[in-house]
């Protein structure tokens, strides 16, 4: 799992920016090890890295056998040497040596607060002729990074098409393009044309909350719509236990890998298997086209909350200056 030969198909997440999530992380990540996680989703801006480096060494599972991602806060900038301290005291906290994976976390200043500005100031502060600014150094840091050794491979997260176009424009070669690009992916925002963009470039998607729109389109089929009942009466034709392992799976056949999290140990399990699970095709639909929501569904699930505020700042701020 140590290499880039095996990207994972599920991360566990470990997001958490209180003293409670602390407190509880380091049992989520020895469920989640005991039920056969062996890649994690970290970040500099969670609070989690030192419960989630304890469960990784007390469960004396080597190294090279597990696949631990991180993210930089925002763009970075400044003297090289201040990103080195700060990628050195993250991998510290986390008793780590290295990252296989090391993203930008969003493409915009470290300095955003993404606790307490809401989004419209995400996307103001995070504007397209900042990021044309500071974008250059920014990768050049990170390619930096790389070729010391303190990670294994480095991407991105948030970036949308514009962004990944015009950082694209800064690398000649294979070898120079963002490895992976976590952005915001489900089934009410498929994200189609800019997961086919990523592809065609060799950079892989990985989903985040991936899950999250669910409990909307359960309430939106309270008001009658009957895009969740549909999904739920095409699991056991598609070969999937639940609606939840049939939209994992239909990620994973799109070549998306996910992140989720789970306190439930049963849950966790499930995440994990949904990835390793091949749907079959239903009346000639292929698996990666099973989970399509029409468009006067998605408008109300969209309408009624189900999208994440701050990937639409990113998306939106493409567009801002």
């Amino acid at each position: 799992m140590g290499d880039a030969t095996a990207f994972p198909t599920a991360f566990f997440g470990t997001m958490g920016r209180d003293a409670e999530s602390d407190s509880t992380m380091h049992s989520l990540v020895a469920n989640a090890l005991a039920s056969g996680y062996r890649a994690f989703d970290m970040a500099e801006l969670y609070t989690t890295a030192a419960a989630v480096g304890a469960a990784l060494r007390e469960s004396g599972i080597p190294r090279d056998q597990l696949y631990i991602a991180s993210k930089l806060k925002g763009l970075p900038e400044g003297d090289y040497s201040d990103v080195v301290a700060r990628v050195r005291a993250m991998l510290a906290q986390a008793q780590l040596e290295y990252f296989d994976l090391l993203l930008i976390h969003w493409p915009g200043p470290a300095t955003v607060d993404m606790v307490r500005s809401d989004p419209e100031q995400v996307q103001q502060t995070c504007s397209f002729e900042q990021f044309e600014q500071k974008i250059a150094t920014a990768w050049a840091m990170m390619l930096r990074l790389r070729e010391e050794g303190l990670v294994r491979e480095v991407g991105v997260s948030n970036f949308y098409l514009r962004h990944l176009q015009k950082l694209l424009e800064l690398c000649p070669t294979p070898s120079s393009r963002p490895y992976a690009n976590q952005i915001y992916i489900d089934a009410a925002n498929p994200e189609n044309p800019l997961v086919e963009f990523m592809q065609a470039n060799g950079i892989k998607p990985i989903a985040y909350r991936p899950l999250a729109f669910l409990n909307v389109l359960q309430m939106v089929g309270e008001m009658g719509d009957e895009s969740f009942n549909k999904l739920q009466e095409l699991c056991p034709r598609a070969g999937s236990p639940n609606i939840h392992s049939l939209i994992l799976s239909w990620l994973s056949a799109r070549g998306i890998a996910y992140v989720t999290q789970s306190s439930t140990p049963e849950r966790s399990a499930a995440n994990l298997q949904a990835g390793r699970t091949t749907l079959a095709a239903v009346d000639g639909v292929p698996p990666a086209q099973l989970v399509q929501l029409g468009d006067d569904s998605r408008e109300m699930v969209l309408s009624c909350g189900g999208e994440d505020a701050y990937a639409k700042a990113f998306a939106g701020s493409q567009s801002s200056s």
